[in-house]
């Protein structure tokens, strides 16, 4: 059975897909493999879409799923393929069609012949063997990505003809697709410029104009994109705008289009403005969750873990810290996964008394606990001051660490937190594997938690190569329980990427959130 029918029944294995409550999406033209959000009048060609964010730019970082690049990379570059939202299914992008042996270890992978670089040189085969080999081993200057495990179990990739390439397995890989997904086609001959941020070379709709590093970037129209007619769009600026507030009054002034990303309670003040479309997306990537460095006592006691699964208020996170955007939940896949069971989701809520006792059962009554928060990231000290408050009542004595960022991220990359940390991960939304071998809260081989055990390698490797859809059923229910009785990573709420929108319509977006203005256009 091949990944393309696999996703579709492992999709029957749900009882059915529930969406975040918020913003309704729009009906409108849609491209294969996206979700669009609105389109409620004709498209017209022209004009520039300028959109709004946070934080700069990462060019190093293109071969991950990195929040600062979730605007830029489907604007510059195409996947082979992109997820159908609704069955997982993969859809055709630079690659036509495929098919697996039958041992699904072999895949053929035929492609379009009319692709051109915004070099002007045209796209072919070599250019999937070279990104298949820098997901499994990144040229120096370029971070690895999150599917560095998929790509590894390749034994060889070849161009088989003018148009097509043959890629051989060690064995079964559940998450292959999810590979397709996240691995963007870059110019093999301009990987220095991509690493200096100085140019940006693809074969999407847009082509690199300029760039002022913690400014702006501009993009201009690809004359030339594949996609005939497209895009609409003249050309795209993206702007850094650190402020919450300074976006909200760009915003409602007219002098952005789009904001990705401002904090839950900022959204929630703006859902009753006629003029803009909040969205919460539909891919339900934003999972917050409380992590546990078990190398410092007395977390490395999974019974104080779980008093802290047990002490934490999601219904209280969820209200204050992020607007109401989300779902309360105790395990990492959004309710759109295969993996996904609400039974399971409710295992753990705010409880007080069961902490309490759960922390006198393993002598670490009144447990000082320390928890670390990104300074340049405002959800997450409200997150943190809910915790406080919450855990307080639980038996714990809690002190918030607000860390700069890059202080933040070296701990976290080094495992090196000082006991609890708050942030969100994504990956829920994708196949189980992905997140099992690639997120980093949660890889079975390297986490941040420091969290170590053969078995649950074991129980990771049977999601990432189960054979059918049965052993992948059994697998997803044996790993969920195992995370849930260990809590090294403490789930609270499943929330969604948000985009605010002024005067542009038809834009999308990819199951891993990467913005499409292949049918935008401003009203």
């Amino acid at each position: 059975m091949s990944p393309t029918s696999a996703a579709i029944s492992r999709r029957s294995l749900l009882a059915g897909v529930a969406g975040l409550g918020g913003a309704t999406l729009l009906a409108g033209c849609r491209r294969p493999g996206t979700s669009a959000i609105g389109g409620t009048t004709s498209p017209k060609p022209g004009g520039t879409a300028v959109l709004a964010q946070s934080a700069d730019i990462a060019p190093t970082s293109v071969l991950a799923q990195n929040l600062p690049n979730l605007v830029l990379q489907r604007l510059v570059w195409n996947t082979l393929t992109e997820y159908d939202h609704k069955t997982l299914t993969p859809k055709p992008s630079l690659a036509t069609d495929w098919s697996w042996s039958a041992d699904r270890r072999t895949l053929t992978v035929n492609l379009r012949s009319d692709v051109t670089f915004h070099s002007g040189r045209p796209f072919g085969p070599k250019d999937v063997v070279d990104a298949i080999e820098r997901q499994a081993s990144p040229p120096t200057g370029l971070t690895a990505g999150q599917l560095k495990a998929a790509a590894a179990a390749v034994t060889g990739v070849e161009a088989t003809g003018a148009n097509q390439v043959t890629i051989h397995l060690s064995h079964p890989v559940t998450n292959f697709f999810d590979l397709f997904e996240a691995m963007y086609i870059l110019d093999s001959e301009s990987i220095s410029d991509l690493v200096a941020g100085t140019s940006f070379v693809g074969t999407g709709p847009f082509r690199f104009g300029s760039r002022s590093p913690g400014v702006s970037l501009s993009l201009k129209k690809n004359d030339k994109y594949w996609q005939s007619g497209r895009p609409y769009l003249d050309g795209v600026e993206i702007r850094v705008v650190s402020q919450p507030d300074a976006m909200v009054s760009a915003l409602r002034s007219a002098q952005i289009h789009l904001a990705s990303n401002l904090p839950g309670s900022t959204v929630e003040t703006l859902r009753d403005n006629k003029s803009l479309v909040v969205t919460a997306l539909d891919t339900q990537d934003a999972c917050w969750y409380v992590g546990c460095n078990v190398s410092i006592k007395p977390l490395d006691n999974k019974t104080v873990r779980q008093a802290v699964a047990y002490g934490v208020d999601r219904q209280k996170v969820l209200a204050d810290a992020l607007g109401g955007i989300g779902k309360v939940t105790s395990i990492p896949w959004s309710s759109t996964s295969p993996a996904y069971d609400s039974a399971h989701a409710g295992t753990y809520s705010f409880n007080p008394q069961k902490a309490k006792s759960l922390l006198a059962s393993a002598g670490a009554t009144g447990t000082a606990l320390h928890i670390a928060v990104n300074a340049g990231q405002s959800v997450t000290r409200g997150i943190a001051e809910a915790l406080q408050y919450s855990l307080q009542q639980s038996g714990f004595t809690v002190t918030i660490d607000s860390l700069q960022d890059a202080d933040f991220t070296a701990r976290l990359t080094g495992a090196k937190m000082p006991g609890l940390w708050v942030a969100s991960h994504g990956f829920g939304q994708m196949s189980p594997a992905t997140l099992l071998t690639g997120a980093y809260p949660f890889n079975s081989a390297k986490n941040a938690s420091n969290f170590v055990d053969p078995q649950y390698a074991t129980l990771a490797g049977s999601v990432f190569e189960a054979a059918s859809d049965a052993a992948a059923k059994s697998a997803y229910s044996d790993v969920t329980g195992y995370l849930l009785d260990q809590q090294f990573v403490v789930d609270m709420v499943s929330s969604s990427y948000t985009y605010v929108t002024q005067s542009l319509q038809g834009i999308g977006y990819t199951m891993l959130d990467f913005l499409n203005l292949d049918d935008a256009y401003v009203a």
